[in-house]
């Protein structure tokens, strides 16, 4: 059996900015390294995600195969999963009428409804907390510390696990894992104590919440109410996304909006990053209109003439690759590699730059020689390294087709 290969993305080594420009149909944001648009983001008219968000819901219905519908005040009720919940203490309350406090994973899309979870987190840049389900099992009053793997330094691990040991003494987070994450490695410690006040003043504001929604006699008539947002306004989290696919590597966000730039200076000033003010339309000031207009049409054209097509369908995304205008003097074989390694690199481009996921098939031009199939294989795997998203390439079908995924940040 083939073992499929997964490619993780490389360490970025670059300092990139993040340029937010809002207006009166929304917000949209890019990642850009030295001017040049990696990826984009936006809030779909207006429409805010809903990841990260906790609710106290209200249960509508559970089947015999351990699946519970909730609703949390969206058009369609929230899938949650008992059977991948079933090591939290909250599912055994999880019956037809009752209330339930849930966040959201997966946001809602066409036909299906947000996907949530029962196991409640709040996440920082540097720290996650985590609600302990079994609060016996602690190891010390002042819950668990636990350390990303990726930080590999020894020193480094030492110092962090002192600084947060010492925060901790001062903060009371009873029941309460503590994930240090990667980004925390060489972070001040100013820069840590910071956010993690910020993060337990957030789970003690939601948990208040929640108490207050489930006590006793509750009113169900005022449910379902929203109890923690991660984020304080959709420009807020359109930074979060993007930094996430970019580590320490941002030094600066620039936003158009005085409302959104206090919002922004407030999450990220005291991490040590700078937020700027510019007036007018931010994507023109710094010449990100064009490319992202291109991102909603199909088609894409290639420097030797040739094109490639995306199209998003139910089921999967599918990419074709054909010559167009291509005026070249090669053989139908040198040509067809040529294009098809233009094609491969865009792809991978045009894939993180329009957040694209799923399945993708991708119709290359069709190449009789296997090391050309396999060059084309190698290079379009060593564009996707460039992504932050974990993404699988399956490799060339008997048709001609070459088969990926990619996950969805």
């Amino acid at each position: 059996m083939k073992k499929r290969r997964i490619l993780m993305p490389v360490k970025l080594s670059a300092e990139w900015r993040i340029i937010i420009d809002k207006d009166e149909n929304g917000s949209k944001a890019a990642l850009a390294e030295n001017g040049e648009p990696i990826e984009f983001m936006d809030t779909n008219q207006g429409k805010e995600s809903a990841s990260g968000n906790i609710y106290v819901g209200i249960v509508e219905a559970v089947n015999k195969n351990g699946f519970a519908f909730v609703d949390i005040g969206q058009e369609r009720n929230a899938f949650l999963n008992l059977n991948d919940n079933k090591d939290t203490a909250a599912v055994g309350t999880v019956k037809a009428g009752h209330p339930v406090a849930v966040q959201v994973t997966r946001d809602a899309c066409r036909e299906k409804g947000a996907y949530v979870t029962t196991k409640l987190t709040w996440p920082g840049r540097f720290f996650v907390i985590e609600h302990i389900q079994q609060p016996e099992n602690i190891d010390t009053e002042l819950g668990r510390i636990s350390i990303s793997k990726k930080i590999t330094s020894e020193t480094e691990r030492e110092r962090l696990l002192r600084i947060t040991g010492e925060l901790l003494e001062k903060i009371a987070l009873p029941d309460k894992n503590i994930i240090i994450r990667t980004d925390a490695a060489n972070a001040a410690s100013s820069f840590l104590d910071a956010e993690l006040n910020q993060l337990a003043r957030a789970v003690a504001e939601t948990e208040a919440l929640i108490t207050e929604a489930v006590k006793d006699g509750f009113d169900k008539d005022r449910l379902p109410v929203p109890a923690y947002k991660p984020h304080a306004s959709a420009c807020v989290m359109l930074a979060a996304e993007l930094m996430a696919g970019a580590g320490t590597n941002v030094r600066e966000i620039i936003i158009n909006n005085a409302d959104e730039h206090a919002l922004l200076t407030e999450a990220y000033a005291a991490r040590g990053i700078k937020v700027t003010l510019v007036q007018g339309q931010a994507f023109t000031t710094y010449n990100l209109s064009k490319p992202y207009e291109t991102t909603r049409h199909r088609m894409v054209y290639l420097p030797s003439g040739g094109r490639i097509i995306i199209d998003r369908t139910e089921a999967c995304v599918v990419i074709d690759v054909n010559s167009g205008q291509y005026s070249g003097r090669k053989s139908l074989e040198d040509m067809a590699l040529k294009i098809n390694i233009e094609a491969a690199r865009e792809t991978a481009k045009q894939l993180r730059l329009r957040n694209l996921g799923g399945i993708i098939i991708i119709d290359f031009i069709g190449m009789k020689e296997p090391e050309n199939i396999a060059a084309l294989t190698r290079e379009l795997k060593d564009e996707l390294r460039k992504d932050p998203a974990i993404t699988v390439v399956e490799g060339m079908t008997r048709l001609g087709l070459m088969e990926m995924t990619r996950r969805r940040r």
